[in-house]
C-alpha cells in the first residue's frame, strides 16, 4: 500500500507489485467511477502476479483512500493526469492499461 503525495490535501492510493523480470509486463487498472482497487484486486490482479506479470491498481482522487482538496474539480483531464503522474512516479515494467467502462477511456487517454 502506497501514496503519490501530490500535496498536503491530494494523494492517490495504490498497490503495486513488480513484474517477475524485466521481461513480464506490469497491468495498470484504471477504475470505473465507482470502481476500487478491490475491484482488481479480489482475482484479476492475484491471477496476473501468479503469472510473473507486475500489477498497479490505484483509486482516483475521491475515491477510497485518495484525498481531495473541496476546491478541486476532479474533470476527466485532471483524472489523466494523475494517471499519467502515477505511472511516472511508479515507472511500471512495460505497463499495459486495462480499464473498466470510463476507465478504458482514461487509460486511452493517457
Amino acid at each position: 500500500m502506497a501514496e503519490l503525495q501530490i500535496d498536503g490535501d491530494n494523494e492517490i492510493f495504490y498497490l503495486h507489485t513488480r513484474s517477475a523480470n524485466d521481461e513480464a509486463p506490469t497491468f495498470v487498472f484504471v477504475n470505473a467511477l465507482t470502481g476500487s482497487t478491490d475491484h482488481w484486486e479480489a482475482v484479476v490482479a492475484p491471477s496476473l502476479r501468479s503469472q510473473g506479470f507486475g500489477t498497479l491498481s490505484y483509486n482516483f482522487r475521491g475515491q477510497e483512500k485518495s484525498r481531495f482538496a473541496p476546491q478541486i474539480e476532479l474533470t476527466n483531464s485532471l483524472i489523466v493526469d494523475d494517471l499519467c503522474a502515477l505511472i511516472d512516479e511508479v515507472a511500471p515494467v512495460r505497463p499495459i492499461l486495462a480499464g473498466l467502462s470510463i476507465g478504458g477511456l482514461y487509460a486511452a487517454q493517457a
